[in-house]
């Protein structure tokens, strides 16, 4: 027996066996609940890892999903904007491609839209011409606000911006001549 447990015994706070008076449970049986406590903690942090790495997978399959339909509904949606715009055909197909994968970009659910794509594609090519087509900084940022307001983003009344969204191109590029 250690020095402190014969003193404890001589005070009188162990019994003959060196159980504890005060806590009424021999000391075999406190290293026996620290195993189980620790086994128990060690499952604990194993399912919390094993539920952490099933979110993970879980997520991950859901965004591989997601790519996936995207690259599938992309096609469909380009053909469908070429059929309701014929006249985009009359333009430079790499030209179209690239305008309309933009719009994509910053407003996949505008680009659903046949009409809708289709005319900021015809209104892009106008005004910047087939030889360098670009998204205006301006155009983008609409885009953008567009793609929040349809996916439940901040929400802003559809009228007080429907404005400054019928002409999706800046005002100095539109042609058009304002007071």
């Amino acid at each position: 027996m250690n020095p402190v447990d014969e003193f404890c015994k001589e005070a009188g706070w162990l019994d003959s066996l060196g159980h504890g008076l005060f806590l009424g449970a021999p000391r075999e049986a406190d290293s026996i609940i620290a195993n189980r406590v620790g086994q128990t903690a060690t499952r604990v942090a194993i399912t919390a890892g094993l539920l952490a790495a099933a979110k993970g997978i879980i997520d991950g399959a859901g965004k591989i999903k997601d790519k996936y339909k995207a690259s599938i509904d992309r096609p469909i949606q380009f053909q469908a904007m070429m059929k309701a715009h014929p006249t985009l055909a009359e333009h430079d197909p790499e030209k179209v491609n690239l305008v309309f994968n933009s719009i994509r970009h910053f407003s996949p659910a505008l680009a659903a839209d046949p009409l809708a794509s289709g005319s900021i594609v015809r209104n892009v090519l106008a005004v910047y011409g087939q030889e360098n087509p670009m998204i205006a900084p301006e155009t983008a940022k609409h885009l953008t606000e567009i793609q929040r307001n349809v996916s439940g983003g901040e929400k802003k009344p559809l009228l007080g911006d429907l404005e400054k969204h019928v002409n999706i191109l800046p005002s100095y590029m539109s042609g058009s001549k304002e007071d």
